[in-house]
């Protein structure tokens, strides 16, 4: 496919790396140096800062869209009036108004439209998610969850602490991917929800820690804690899950099946995201 990549900052380049043999056409950002820099990596594409310009190209099939939350939306309905597929990086939005926007595009045309939830992807989440689908270990009664930011000198000035920009803190940037986990492994929608969004360490309007308790119809609970933190800059994740024992077939507890419960509570624990 023809693909367009919109914002060519970090994200924007780990997309360009993930292209295989599909031809970059364009490579967009307000600073045409980093649009410049991604065509140079990939040896391909024209360099471009007039996104709108290059959305109306009959060439290009495919815009991934990794900008700042600000304009995610705006591209994206952009994007599906000239009837291209869209990739678009969470959050797609920074609130409903804006996803409605995008939405409201998306009804006028045969394209797609995928949100960029790439935890889905990584090993580990996908062995929990074919422990779960098997059944084998029996039903989940609860995931638990903490994903977040590390910190570092003057993360309080960039733009994921915005509100303008971003919309939201952690618990939009970070919680956004717990709860798509937990929908996706559960396999279902929550049908009751409550949280907490607090600023604690942070000289800022956004909320830097959040937490959330979700619920299935099914009484499987999802509980998570979304934080940027005030120590080294790393990212962090904890992710395990707990099953029920009454409708884990039989057998499954024995000393030596104990093993395979542990794939489930050890699911994720990386520091590279």
């Amino acid at each position: 496919m023809n693909i367009a990549i919109i914002g060519c900052g970090s994200v924007g380049e780990k997309r360009l790396h993930a292209l295989g043999s599909h031809r970059l056409l364009y490579a967009v950002d307000k600073d045409i140096k980093r649009a410049q820099l991604l065509c140079q990596i990939r040896k391909q594409g024209h360099s471009a800062t007039d996104w709108e310009s290059v959305l109306a190209s009959p060439e290009l099939e495919l815009v991934i869209i990794a900008t700042t939350n600000d304009v995610l939306s705006k591209i994206t309905a952009a994007a599906l009036r000239n009837n291209k597929h869209v990739l678009v990086e969470k959050p797609a939005g920074r609130n409903l108004d804006d996803l409605k926007k995008a939405a409201e595009a998306l009804r006028e045309t045969d394209a797609f439209v995928k949100v960029g939830f790439n935890l889905r992807f990584h090993p580990a989440l996908l062995k929990a998610k074919e422990i779960v689908s098997s059944g084998s270990i029996g039903n989940l009664m609860f995931i638990r969850g903490k994903y977040g930011h590390g910190g570092r000198l003057g993360y309080e000035k960039e733009w994921r602490l915005n509100r303008e920009l971003a919309g939201g803190g952690a618990l939009l940037d970070q919680g956004i991917h717990l709860i798509d986990l937990s929908r996706w492994i559960f396999q279902g929608e929550f049908d009751e929800a409550e949280g907490y969004a607090g600023t604690f360490f942070w000289d800022t309007e956004l909320e830097d820690n959040g937490f959330v308790r979700l619920q299935t119809k099914k009484n499987q609970i999802g509980a998570m804690k979304n934080e940027s933190k005030h120590q080294k800059s790393t990212k962090h994740s904890n992710i395990c899950a707990c099953v029920n024992r009454r409708t884990s077939p039989r057998g499954v507890f024995n000393q030596r099946a104990n093993r395979k419960i542990k794939i489930l509570r050890f699911v994720k624990r990386v520091g590279y995201f």
